[in-house]
């Protein structure tokens, strides 16, 4: 790690399964403004191109960071019944 940045406020919109960024985005973007360091990249936790509308907060973060991004997810969002197969956990998968 090379830097490390915090920012606090009123969270204002409630927390809707698939609608992240329009809740944590505005404190992210506050947050970058205090770095140092000028990132080549961000990494957020969130589905990417396995949101339903293949539009995660990395990817509405990119257009106001003006940087690249990635998705990396903890679990899998399951909205709108969609369905996602874990690849086997070998090279190739």
């Amino acid at each position: 790690m090379v830097e490390k940045v915090n920012s606090v406020g009123e969270i204002k919109v409630p927390y809707i399964s698939g609608f992240l960024a329009f809740r944590e985005l505005p404190l992210i973007i506050k947050a970058s403004k205090k770095l140092v360091v000028e990132p080549d990249i961000f990494i957020f936790d969130g589905n990417g191109y396995l949101h339903f509308n293949q539009m995660g907060i990395a990817t509405h973060a990119s257009f106001f960071l003006n940087k690249s991004t990635i998705e990396v997810a903890k679990s899998y969002l399951k909205v709108n019944g969609a369905d996602f197969d874990m690849p086997d956990n070998k090279e190739g998968s």
